[in-house]
């Protein structure tokens, strides 16, 4: 279970139930819409998957994926009429539905935000995900643990806490006037890692090379020095302290 949901459902007052391994009568709500998004979207989508095996070939990014279902979801689902109630979606939500909310819309952006593990304030800001986050505030919290809460879509900004208190909001200077998301930071981690592998591998390659080279060549000569009886006493492997 992630503990991301777990601390959200704490915040909203939510009691978790988990359905029935193979019974999914338990969520028939939350199935019925996966069966419209399916339906609706995702069949007309490239790389939609039938009994596992993609019909199409996928070209979508995370990105163009979110913005396919975020224009249903907007643009038809919420204002088109629902078989069970008559109504559209959004009519309904307006009218007749009161949801569980925190005590304010900021607690409920802060509950969306990913919770990372406490952190220590060093001289020159906070360190994460290798990158440096740096506030005028941070300046007298040096060696304090602090927690920080992110958004995976953007990490230009972090949001920090001390003592479950907002503290400041600590700013990349790097990546300051760009959208860089955690799947970006790790996906050009990996192609750095994956170039650096390559590099060593052509490397040991042509140490390999260079040495079997260099033991042919010895052998060569061996073989073309002349034969004597006279045995070259064996040098000892015993080092003494003057060497």
């Amino acid at each position: 279970m992630s503990k991301h949901i777990e601390q959200v459902c704490i915040g909203l007052k939510i009691r978790m139930l988990n359905s029935a391994v193979g019974r999914p009568q338990g969520r028939g709500k939350i199935e019925r819409f996966f069966g419209t998004l399916n339906e609706c979207v995702l069949m007309d989508l490239p790389g939609y998957c039938i009994k596992g095996k993609p019909a199409s070939k996928p070209s979508l990014t995370l990105a163009q994926l979110e913005a396919a279902v975020m224009d249903f979801v907007i643009n038809n689902y919420h204002i088109n009429p629902h078989s069970a109630t008559g109504a559209a979606p959004v009519k309904m939500w307006a009218e007749g539905f009161l949801p569980q909310l925190p005590e304010s819309t900021e607690v409920l952006d802060l509950l969306l935000l990913t919770i990372h593990k406490p952190r220590k304030v060093q001289r020159d800001g906070i360190r994460f995900q290798g990158m440096r986050y740096i506030a005028p505030t941070l300046a007298g919290f040096v060696g304090e643990q602090i927690t920080i809460r992110y958004d995976p879509r953007d990490l230009a900004e972090i949001k920090v806490y001390y003592r479950d208190e907002f503290l400041c909001k600590a700013v990349c200077q790097d990546i300051a006037e760009l959208i860089v998301s955690l799947k970006d930071i790790k996906s050009a981690r990996s192609a750095v890692k994956k170039e650096l592998y390559g590099q060593i591998k052509q490397s040991q390659l042509f140490l390999r090379g260079l040495s079997q080279a260099k033991k042919t060549e010895n052998i060569t000569t061996k073989l073309q020095e002349p034969y004597s009886d006279h045995k070259v006493p064996a040098s000892s492997s015993l080092k003494l302290y003057r060497q």
